[in-house]
């Protein structure tokens, strides 16, 4: 399962006293939405305006995002700025679990071949 990675200093960045817990909530929901989702750090219109249509919620974090240099605004959506200097990408995640999947089949096979070889029958006793 893929996972975002999150500098620990995002904490103090002064964006967030300025745009509020509201703004870095959504910014920090982006993150998950692209790891899980593996899209590079673009983040759908469709997703936003899902995150937007609570009651109460600001309809401006977006462009407040925008504004604080975390998200780009591109055709349908957004991009997550510098989503992949910190985060792998879609390539790579599937890379590093088909790595994974042979590498298991790998152990499966090679004890399933000792528990075999370790398999001796005994002799029958002579009458």
């Amino acid at each position: 399962m893929p996972w975002a990675k999150l500098n620990d200093r995002e904490a103090f960045d002064p964006v967030w006293r300025e745009h509020g817990l509201e703004a870095a909530g959504l910014y920090l929901l982006s993150l998950a939405y692209c790891a899980m989702y593996l899209t590079d750090g673009r983040v759908d219109q469709v997703w936003v305006d899902s995150m937007l249509a609570r009651p109460g919620v600001d309809q401006e974090l977006p462009r407040k995002l925008v504004r604080a240099d975390k998200w780009r605004k591109v055709k349908g959506g957004y991009q997550i700025v510098g989503y992949l200097e910190s985060n792998m990408s879609a390539s790579q995640w599937r890379a590093r679990q088909e790595a994974g999947r042979k590498g298991a089949a790998s152990r499966h096979a090679s004890r399933s071949a000792s528990a075999s070889a370790s398999r001796t029958t005994e002799p029958e006793p002579e009458p």
